[in-house]
C-alpha cells in the first residue's frame, strides 16, 4: 500500500477503514469514565447481520489513536498471527503526542481491532470488515454512518453523526471530525478548491469528487463549513470556464464510483455546504446555443473570442439561466459562486465597469437572487466583481454577496506598514457600506484565488502568513480559503501565469498530476516543505494555527453576522474592533506590527481567544501584552476602553 491510511480513534476506540471515505463520528466514550457511554440508537447500526469471517482484511500502515494519558495499555489484534500483542505503545511502535493527545502507530503490520483502557479488554471481531466508523459497546460492534459501496450509484450515505463541541477555544479537538453545526447556511468559512487539482482517486492524474471526499477529514479538521468547487460542467478547456452544457457534470470528475450526487451527500453528512461555480456571463463557443439561438449572444467577448457573452436583454436567456439554477438547487447544491458577475452589461470595455450600465447588471442579479431564494430560502450566492471596491459594495444591492478583492491588500498593509488600526478601519467601513445596501449582507474576504496568485508568494515569513490567514477568517462576515493557502503553498508550472497557482494539492495520497491538465509538469510546495497531511498532523503548523481560529469562530457563530465597529486605543499602535452580538460583545485587539505592544483594558472582561504566531499573548492586571503579529479576543458584557 503506497499511501498511508489514517484512522481516528476517539477516546481509544478504533474507527476501522478500508481506505474509503470516513464519515464523521461522535465519541462513544466519556473520557472521564472507563465505561462506554450509551450509544445513540439513531446513530448506530448493530453489526449482528455480519456472520462470516473475512479472509481479506484492510491493509493499514498508519493508525492515529486519540487517547488520554491515563489509558496506558492499548492492544491490537494482529490478523496474520491471530493473537493479541499487548502493551502498546512499545518500542518502535508508537509515540505519544502530548499536544494532540494521540498515539501514532506506524508500520504495525495489520492492526485491525484495538482494545484499550487500562487493561480492560474487548473481544476482537473479524466480522467487522466493512468501511465505516466502528465501536464496541455491550459485547457488540456498532457501525456509525454506513457507507455506500463503491459500485453503487443510486444510494447515498446516511446522515447520523452528532456534533462534538470543545469547551476550549484554543485547543485542537481530540475527537474525530464532527459535523459543522450551528451555523447559518450563508455564515461559515468556505474553502475554494479546483476539482482537477485537489485530489485524484483513480490514478488518471486528474482530481475528482471521490478524491475530495477521501480528504474530507482534512477539510473538516480545518473547520471548513463549505466548499466552492471550480466549474464541473463539460467544457472545452481544463479550467471549465467555457461551459458546453449547464445541465451535466463532466465525466472525468465522477471517477472511482462516486457521482456528484453522492459527493453532495458525503459533504452534507458532515455539515459541509457546496457551492457550484456558475459561469453565466458567457458560454463556450461550442455550446449548442451558439448555433441554435444566436440571438442569445450579445456579440461581446469580455474573456476571449472562444467565450461569447450572453445577451441578458433577451427574456429567454434570463428564463433559461434561472431554470439552470433551480435545476441544481433541486439536486441539493447549496448555492453558487457567479463568475464574471460585474460584466453582464457593459463588458465591451474589458475589466473596467461601465458605470452607466452597472445598474442593469445589479438589476439582473437582483432578479436572479430573488428567484433562487424563492426556490431555496437559505441559498448562498456570491458574485465575482473584480473591480473597484465601490462597485463591489454597490453589487450588494442585489441581495447577493461579492468577493472583497481588497482584503489581501489590507492584510499586507497591516503588517508591511505597521497599520493594525487601518486594517480595522477598512473592515468596519466595508461592512458599514455593504449593509447600507443590504442589512443582511454577508461579507466575503479572501487572500488568494485561482486568478490572483498565491498570497504566500508576496509574504514570505511564516508568522506573517499565519497572521494573514487568521485575519482573513476573523474578519467580519464569512471568508474563503483558497486551497493550499492554509499551508503557505506555492507552485510553479511554467507557461501561463495562472497555471502557477492552480498546481496539485500536495497530499501524500491522491496527488494529481499537473501534466494531465496543464500540458507540463506542475509542482507545489508548502511553507514547511512537508506534505499537506504532515502539516495537518503538526500542532505547530500553519494549518493547525488556522484551524484554531476557524474553530473559535465556529464555536461562536454569532461572530459571522456581528456588527463591527472600531474602538480607539489612544493611538495606532494597535487596532481594536468590537463585534456586537446577542451573546455579548467581543473585542479583537490586534498587533500586526513587528514589535511587542502592551494595551491596558478598563472594564470587566474575560479572555476568549489568543492568536500568537511569534510569542505568547499574556494578560496581567488588566494589561494585555501582545507580541508582534498577534491578537487577542476578549468578551465583555459592558463597554470596554483601551489604551495602547
Amino acid at each position: 500500500m503506497n499511501a498511508k491510511t489514517l484512522l481516528a480513534l476517539s477516546s481509544a476506540v478504533l474507527l476501522c477503514s478500508c481506505g474509503r471515505l470516513n464519515p464523521s463520528s461522535s465519541s462513544p466514550l466519556d473520557p472521564s469514565s472507563s465505561e462506554p457511554a450509551e450509544p445513540s440508537s439513531s446513530a448506530t447500526t448493530p453489526a449482528s447481520s455480519h456472520t462470516q469471517t473475512s479472509t481479506s482484511l484492510p491493509e493499514i500502515d498508519y493508525v492515529k489513536v486519540f487517547c488520554e494519558t491515563k489509558w496506558t495499555n492499548v492492544y491490537a489484534w494482529y490478523t496474520d498471527s491471530q493473537k493479541i500483542v499487548g502493551n502498546w505503545p512499545g518500542t518502535n511502535l508508537s509515540a505519544y503526542d502530548q499536544d494532540w493527545k494521540t498515539y501514532d502507530f506506524i508500520d504495525v503490520e495489520t492492526p485491525f481491532n484495538v482494545i484499550f483502557n487500562g487493561g480492560g479488554k474487548q473481544t476482537p471481531d473479524l466480522h467487522v470488515t466493512e468501511p465505516g466508523y466502528w465501536w464496541y459497546y455491550q459485547d457488540s460492534w456498532y457501525r456509525e454512518n454506513p457507507l455506500v459501496p463503491e459500485t453503487s450509484s443510486s444510494e447515498a450515505p446516511s446522515s447520523s453523526s452528532s456534533s462534538v463541541t470543545s469547551s476550549s477555544s484554543s485547543e485542537t479537538s481530540e475527537t474525530p471530525p464532527a459535523p459543522v453545526t450551528g451555523l447559518d447556511n450563508r455564515h461559515r468559512t468556505w474553502y475554494q478548491l479546483l476539482v482537477y487539482s485537489f485530489a485524484d482517486s483513480n490514478g488518471d492524474g486528474i482530481g475528482d469528487f471521490k478524491g475530495i471526499a477521501n480528504h474530507l477529514d482534512y477539510l473538516q479538521n480545518l473547520g471548513i463549513g463549505g466548499l466552492w468547487l471550480s466549474p464541473c460542467h463539460p467544457s472545452a478547456d481544463y479550467h471549465g470556464y467555457d461551459v458546453k452544457d449547464y445541465y451535466s457534470i463532466d465525466s472525468k470528475y465522477e471517477q472511482g464510483g462516486m457521482t456528484f450526487a453522492q459527493f453532495l451527500t458525503a459533504c452534507h453528512n458532515r455539515g459541509i455546504k457546496v457551492l457550484m461555480d456558475m459561469v453565466l456571463n458567457h458560454t463556450s463557443d461550442q455550446h449548442p446555443w451558439v448555433s441554435q439561438h444566436p440571438d442569445w449572444y450579445s456579440g461581446e467577448h469580455v474573456f476571449s473570442g472562444s467565450m461569447p457573452d450572453l445577451n441578458y436583454d433577451k427574456q429567454e436567456v434570463r428564463t433559461e439561466i434561472k431554470k439552470i439554477g433551480k435545476y441544481w438547487l433541486d439536486k441539493g447544491v447549496d448555492g453558487f459562486r457567479c463568475d464574471g458577475a460585474a460584466w453582464i452589461y457593459g463588458g465591451g470595455g474589458g475589466w473596467n465597469v461601465e458605470s452607466d450600465k452597472f445598474a442593469k447588471t445589479v438589476e439582473w442579479w437582483t432578479e436572479y437572487a430573488t428567484y433562487l431564494k424563492s426556490v431555496k430560502s437559505d441559498v448562498y450566492l456570491v458574485g465575482e466583481c473584480w473591480t473597484d471596491l465601490q462597485w463591489v459594495e454597490q453589487f450588494y444591492g442585489s441581495g447577493m454577496s461579492a468577493f472583497n478583492f481588497s482584503a489581501s491588500y489590507w492584510a499586507k498593509d497591516a503588517m508591511n506598514n505597521n497599520a493594525p488600526a487601518k486594517w480595522v478601519e477598512e473592515c468596519v467601513g466595508h461592512q458599514k457600506r455593504v449593509r447600507e445596501k443590504d442589512s443582511n449582507a454577508v461579507e466575503a474576504s479572501f487572500l488568494s484565488n485561482h486568478d490572483t496568485g498565491r498570497f504566500a508568494s508576496e509574504m514570505n515569513e511564516k508568522k506573517d502568513l499565519m497572521l494573514a490567514n487568521a485575519l482573513n477568517v476573523i474578519a467580519p462576515g464569512g471568508s474563503f480559503v483558497y486551497y493550499g493557502d492554509e499551508l503557505g503553498m506555492t507552485g510553479d508550472a511554467g507557461g501561463w501565469k495562472d497555471q502557477s497557482y492552480r498546481t496539485p494539492m500536495p497530499f501524500e495520497s491522491g496527488r494529481t498530476n499537473g501534466e494531465s491538465y496543464m500540458w507540463r509538469n506542475a509542482s507545489s510546495t508548502t511553507k514547511s516543505g512537508k506534505s499537506a497531511d504532515a502539516d495537518a498532523r503538526d500542532s505547530s503548523s500553519m494549518y493547525s494555527s488556522l484551524a484554531k481560529v476557524i474553530k473559535f469562530k465556529n464555536d461562536n457563530p454569532a461572530l459571522y453576522s456581528a456588527k463591527a465597529t472600531q474602538v480607539s486605543a489612544g493611538n495606532n499602535a494597535v487596532g481594536v474592533m468590537k463585534y456586537a452580538t446577542a451573546d455579548g460583545d467581543f473585542y479583537l485587539v490586534l498587533n500586526s506590527t513587528g514589535s511587542s505592544r502592551s494595551v491596558a483594558i478598563t472594564g470587566e472582561f474575560e479572555k476568549a481567544f489568543a492568536f500568537d504566531s511569534n510569542g505568547e499573548v499574556t494578560i496581567a492586571e488588566d494589561t494585555v501584552t501582545l507580541p508582534s503579529r498577534s491578537f487577542v479576543i476578549v468578551k465583555a458584557s459592558e463597554a470596554l476602553s483601551f489604551q495602547a
